[in-house]
């Protein structure tokens, strides 16, 4: 009898504990003078605080991803040309650290996402509020 009820009572726990590792995001991206056939990648850790990645392409200069993970962590964000240029090897690479967590968030820059900003969290405003006041 004491099997039965401690089963039952973790039957009943396990979707609460499911849907508490599962924290969903959206990105929405504008960069409205970036260059032609270009692709977002977002890397970061999924709801099972697994390494993941995810690509959306840039059209007329916005992107969308969205996704799930489970908790609060750094993600980095980067913009690739579709087609590589293999004679150049030695690029900065257009790319930004940000904190990802439950929520939305807005990409907005002119053309580069090195250069844009990104908004949308209380984990990503206090690291915006940190970096600047690190000089970073």
């Amino acid at each position: 009898m004491k099997n039965i009820k401690a089963l039952a009572a973790g039957l009943l726990m396990f979707p609460a504990t499911c849907l508490l590792a599962q924290d969903k995001f959206e990105i929405n991206g504008g960069l409205p003078k970036s260059a032609k056939e270009q692709m977002v990648v977002l890397s970061y850790k999924n709801s099972e605080g697994k390494d993941a990645k995810d690509t959306a392409m840039v059209k007329n200069g916005k992107f969308k991803l969205s996704g799930t993970t489970a908790y609060a962590n750094k993600a980095y964000i980067s913009m690739l040309p579709i087609k590589r240029d293999t004679t150049k090897r030695n690029s900065n690479g257009d790319y930004q650290l940000f904190y990802l967590e439950k929520g939305k968030y807005v990409i907005k820059g002119a053309d580069s996402i090195a250069k844009a900003k990104i908004t949308g969290t209380t984990a990503q405003s206090e690291f915006l509020d940190y970096t600047e006041k690190m000089g970073d």
